[in-house]
């Protein structure tokens, strides 16, 4: 029988020598370069064992290796280049099943993956489990039924493109941080990207019934910009005061100075200070009574595409007062 394993970690030369050496040994696998996509592999795949690294961006090896408990009781080795013995308990605890210390002999390695794989057949059919759920925060994507189901509630099958999006949206972000995404820098007027951008956010303002105003100046501002980051900004914020604010006004204006600077303001409930400092952190979401919608990854990605712009993000929040974003890209990007 030929066994299959998943290797996630980011050290792509690390991931091809174990790959190598798997071969040789007649063993099958796969990688995977970050938590998200290993996370979606395990779903819809079967596996024997993971392998699997503690540093990593995005999702790092504790976190992912919590979600993996929720899919499998598929045998677990981490790896790590700390030697903390506080780390190591921490992921015996959260579910691994061997640890393995970086930098480490290849023999180690294979002898501690045989014996994994050994154990783990002798009692158990791993390729009988159900691995088909994937679940973030509140949202589990069924692949087998093709369901979505937020916060207990499924959503309509005639509603099915929110599934395509969520996981669009994941690997969208698991390019921004592997560094895979590549700005398209074209010049463009930013006053008329701007306008065209915000026209199509009318319609959603009237049905949530927020009263707006857009204040974008007549004349043209040529700036180098990738055309698509730059509405992905705007739309992911613009996304995220409609959902949670509960905002009934909305101002969005875009001011010409040294830098380009845009404000979307609105008089919705606030961001305490205490959830104002987390707001971009992956996957994270303010407290429900700011609602229930959404996947913690919108901001995380306008933040990111920002810095990759070489530029900044500002928010300024009070309890039920009101949030100001602040958005400011240099007029001489290349």
């Amino acid at each position: 029988m030929r066994y299959n394993i998943l290797i996630i970690d980011d050290d792509k030369d690390l991931c091809a020598l174990l790959k190598k050496c798997l071969e040789h040994e007649g063993i099958n696998s796969e990688i995977s370069y970050n938590g998200v996509e290993g996370l979606i592999n395990i779903a819809k795949n079967q596996y024997h064992l993971i392998v699997l690294d503690i540093m990593m961006p995005m999702l790092d090896g504790f976190e992912t290796l919590k979600k993996i408990r929720e899919l499998s009781s598929v045998p677990i080795l981490m790896l790590t280049s700390r030697t903390e013995t506080s780390d190591k308990i921490k992921g015996l605890e959260y579910g691994a099943d061997d640890y393995l210390t970086k930098p480490f002999v290849i023999e180690e390695f294979i002898a501690r993956v045989n014996s994994l794989i050994r154990r783990y057949t002798k009692f158990n059919n791993p390729l009988n489990e159900n691995k088909t759920k994937l679940q973030f925060d509140g949202l589990i994507i069924d692949f087998e039924y093709k369901s979505v189901i937020v916060e207990g509630k499924e959503v309509e099958r005639n509603k099915s493109y929110q599934l395509k999006q969520y996981v669009d949206r994941l690997f969208e972000w698991a390019k921004l941080y592997s560094n895979e995404y590549r700005m398209d820098m074209e010049n463009t007027d930013i006053s008329d990207l701007t306008r065209q951008i915000l026209v199509d956010w009318i319609p959603v303002f009237e049905e949530y019934k927020i009263d707006y105003k857009i204040d974008i100046p007549e004349y043209r501002i040529n700036i180098n910009i990738d055309t698509k980051a730059y509405e992905t900004i705007l739309s992911n914020i613009i996304q995220n005061v409609i959902r949670h604010s509960k905002c009934s006004n909305i101002i969005i204006e875009l001011i010409d100075a040294d830098s380009i600077m845009v404000k979307i303001s609105d008089n919705g409930i606030g961001i305490s200070q205490e959830e104002l400092i987390h707001i971009f952190d992956r996957l994270y979401k303010v407290d429900k009574s700011r609602g229930t919608s959404g996947n913690g990854l919108g901001l995380s990605i306008a933040k990111q595409l920002i810095e990759s712009l070489n530029g900044n993000i500002i928010v300024n929040s009070e309890l039920n007062q009101g949030t100001e974003f602040q958005i400011i890209i240099p007029k001489n990007l290349r």
